[in-house]
């Protein structure tokens, strides 16, 4: 009899055991599932979409503008897309470099200047042309570099437009850029690209030099380039130049003629 007490208190025992392992094994899978959706959630709520079509925050002159003239600045790639490259440099780092302080130099003139990107942050092509539409610039302005890995004593600089409306300020910034570079002004050229075709504006898409150029390669990498100044006070001198005298004009070349590495 006692044994058989025995037997049911330990059978008791066993049944309340293994009840309770089970409702602490639920809890358990109940929170790992719990916890497993939160993160999820936190990463949705987290990631931005990676939409084409979202214009770009952009940044703009804080300081009242003395002209009425609005210039929109488009440092070609960034982030994900570093454009050429050549040693330690990108032509997205340069690009940028170079577009702060064209902004700066007009900013001190009295206009009022937004830019597609002031980081190194990824921007899709047609949103940066829409964003300047957006803004109603009076001119776009692209600020790239060329490339060309199979000679690297190959340097010119060359601009590209897309508009009849586009070409005297093509002509205007390449002039002045060349003069001041003192490189071989190799002219403009007409160029099917999405970014220079949608903006409403006349617009144009500036190859100083080549980032590949031994010789600019030697200026870029100075601490405080004197290269990169010249470079950003010739497309200064040549938007101030265009909205002083819209009748400017250069050579305009064949995109056969020209070395470009740039796909839509």
């Amino acid at each position: 009899m006692i044994r058989y007490r025995q037997k049911q208190k330990r059978r008791k025992t066993m049944a309340i055991a293994v009840f309770l392992f089970l409702i602490f094994a639920a809890a358990g899978i109940s929170f790992l599932i719990s916890s497993r959706n939160s993160q999820i959630i936190a990463t949705a709520d987290t990631t931005e979409p990676d939409n084409p079509d979202t214009l770009p925050k952009g940044s703009v002159t804080e300081e009242a503008p003395t002209k009425t003239e609005i210039v929109c600045l488009d440092p070609g790639h960034g982030g994900k897309d570093a454009g050429a490259v050549y040693k330690n440099i990108t032509e997205s780092e340069l690009n940028l470099k170079v577009a702060l302080q064209v902004r700066d130099m007009l900013e001190a003139d009295g206009y009022k200047v937004y830019m597609s990107r002031s980081d190194d942050s990824f921007v899709y092509k047609r949103p940066r042309a829409r964003y300047c539409n957006s803004i109603n610039a009076s001119i776009m302005v692209a600020i790239h570099h060329n490339s060309y890995n199979t000679d690297h004593n190959v340097n010119y600089s060359t601009a590209l437009y897309n508009k009849d409306i586009d070409k005297a300020l093509a002509a205007s910034v390449l002039n002045a850029v060349s003069e001041k570079l003192n490189t071989r002004n190799q002219g403009i050229a007409t160029f099917d690209d999405s970014l220079l075709y949608i903006a409403t504006m006349p617009a144009m898409l500036s190859e100083a030099t080549f980032i590949t150029s031994s010789a600019e390669y030697q200026q870029i990498i100075q601490k405080n380039s004197p290269r990169i100044t010249a470079e950003a006070q010739g497309i200064a001198t040549g938007i101030e130049n265009y909205f002083a005298d819209q009748t400017a004009s250069a050579d305009i070349t064949s995109t056969d003629s020209l070395i470009i590495d740039r796909p839509d």
